[in-house]
């Protein structure tokens, strides 16, 4: 990597005490279940999530996630479910 694309990189990065604050704000205060968390502060789920397509997306995303990590891990769907 080159100098100028470093220092795009490092203008635009997080330090990893700044990114820790979000991630810690996000696991310890209440928020609605759906929501995204950025810069500490709680975002409602948007119209897609809440909605039916949206429901489905999730549910046919996790069934793919799930055949993927049986595949790599058998009995886990068992253990999850």
């Amino acid at each position: 990597m080159g100098p100028v694309a470093a220092a795009l990189i490092n203008f635009f990065s997080w330090t990893t005490e700044f990114g820790a604050r979000n991630l810690f704000h996000a696991a310890t205060q209440p928020s609605t279940q759906g929501s995204f968390v950025s810069h500490c502060r709680e975002t409602p789920p948007s119209m897609l999530v809440v909605s039916s397509e949206g429901r489905a997306a999730q549910e046919k995303y996790w069934k793919e996630c799930m055949d993927l990590w049986e595949g790599l891990v058998p009995g886990l769907k068992e253990t999850i479910a």
